[in-house]
């Protein structure tokens, strides 16, 4: 099927009350083979008072489809957390495309939104082209249009593949290694974060800013690493429930040292969306990341030496995260065994 000759455009309210005619015109004809005249009569009856599209407006973003001689044919709506309320195709232009050309708009405006999936509630008509754009049905049920109940659907669909079910090589093709020059916004967003983890988490006893974001002038990951020290006795569910409250992803370390704690924030379906955190939980005691920052920041030809490492060691590892950082092993130890004697 060729493209429909349409112009889609974001709507506004002097557009509400040709948006309103076709919205109960449809119902009472398209509808109409899939619900009682009684049913579509009430349905339309929705649309008798036109002053709740001031509301809706506000609640969801809208786009019409108009066609050749400028009339409204169709019209759409989303919200940016992806969920549809409205999608309406004028009874003589059904079957043309429309739909579809609606829909793709509003699943796009979604996306760049951040929405990770789209949600509806979908009537009886409606149910198999949303079907064909990959919608699932979750569940039937009786939704009150204005007196009466009639039956509807919810329906869903994943726009992105979520983090917990990729595969390790999924996730370093979504991640690749970035490099970045050093930014003097890094010390900012460590500062916001670590205000924001001291106003919401218990039991901590110190917040270090660690990594490469932390040493002026060092090429870096964009990702502000921090190491956060608590108390031996924290209770280390609630300090799980409130890192998660915070927005961030919890993530079992049993390799590291207890309490064997990692999160992150800055990580979506989509790719990284920055700020990017790691925050590190150990409990108090002399660690490594503190000597090898200080270390690099009062050598500066040492730091120019481990930027020059990670950029040769990004070409071979772009798409292997564990890879990138094993190679740096090596030259990480030469800088502590340096690093520790002047700290006696």
């Amino acid at each position: 099927m060729r493209e429909p000759d349409i112009t889609i455009r974001q709507a506004i309210l002097s557009d509400v009350q040709e948006m309103n005619e076709l919205y109960q015109n449809t119902i009472l004809t398209v509808n109409r083979k899939d619900y009682t005249a009684e049913e579509v009569e009430d349905w339309a009856s929705c649309g008798d008072e036109i002053t709740h599209w001031d509301e809706l407006f506000q609640e969801q973003y809208y786009v019409v489809a108009k066609d050749k001689q400028g009339a409204i044919v169709a019209f759409a709506s989303v919200n940016d957390l992806g969920y549809i309320h409205t999608l309406f195709v004028h009874k003589d232009f059904q079957h043309q495309g429309i739909a579809t050309s609606l829909y793709k708009y509003i699943e796009e405006y979604a996306k760049g939104k951040g929405a990770e999936k789209l949600t509806s509630e979908v009537s009886i008509t409606a149910k198999p082209f949303f079907e064909k754009q990959g919608f699932q049905m979750d569940e039937e049920q009786k939704r009150k249009a204005n007196q009466l109940c009639l039956t509807n659907y919810k329906m869903s669909k994943q726009l992105y593949k979520p983090l917990s079910v990729m595969t390790r090589e999924e996730l370093w093709q979504l991640f690749p290694i970035l490099l970045s020059d050093h930014q003097s916004s890094w010390k900012d967003d460590f500062e916001v974060e670590r205000k924001n983890i001291q106003l919401n988490v218990d039991s901590i006893i110190k917040i270090n800013h660690i990594g490469s974001t932390a040493i002026p002038g060092l090429l870096a990951k964009p990702t502000i690493d921090i190491l956060v020290e608590v108390s031996e006795n924290a209770d280390n569910e609630k300090l799980i429930q409130q890192m998660e409250s915070i927005g961030y992803m919890y993530e079992p370390q049993p390799q590291k040292p207890a309490p064997h704690m990692m999160f992150m924030k800055g990580y979506t379906p989509q790719g990284f969306k920055l700020p990017v955190y790691h925050i590190h939980v150990r409990y108090s005691d002399d660690w490594d990341e503190i000597h090898f920052r200080d270390y690099l920041i009062t050598h500066p030809e040492a730091a120019k030496e481990y930027g020059e490492l990670k950029l040769a060691l990004k070409d071979k590892f772009e798409y292997n995260r564990h890879g990138y950082t094993d190679a740096k092993t090596e030259f990480i130890q030469k800088i502590m065994n340096l690093a520790k004697p002047e700290q006696k």
